[in-house]
């Protein structure tokens, strides 16, 4: 029987237990801190952080490659996406499309 893991914020970092289901947790670099809504489409993952759309490539899950980042949005609460395209939620100015 599968055991289920819990992921726990604790100060600045995170602590996984039940490592029998996930493996050890993994910053990403570039992000920032404030990663508020996270989107996976195939191997492209979006990350809300901040104020700014960060995109990165996935393909290698324990290395992920940052393929760009656009700002200038407001604090960004939630990330949709389909077909290439990201629907992006702020908490200030509104919905985009990019």
């Amino acid at each position: 029987m599968k055991r289920i893991a819990f992921l726990v914020a604790v100060g600045f970092g995170a602590v996984a237990l039940g490592g029998d289901v996930f493996g050890p947790p993994v910053k990403v670099d570039g992000a920032g801190d404030e990663a508020m809504a996270l989107c996976l489409e195939g191997n492209v993952l979006y990350a809300g952080c901040g104020q700014r759309l960060v995109v990165y490539d996935v393909k290698e899950p324990l290395k992920p490659r940052k393929l760009g980042s656009i700002s200038g949005f407001g604090a960004v609460r939630q990330v949709a996406s389909q077909k290439g395209m990201a629907y992006v939620a702020t908490r200030e100015s509104g919905f985009w499309v990019v």
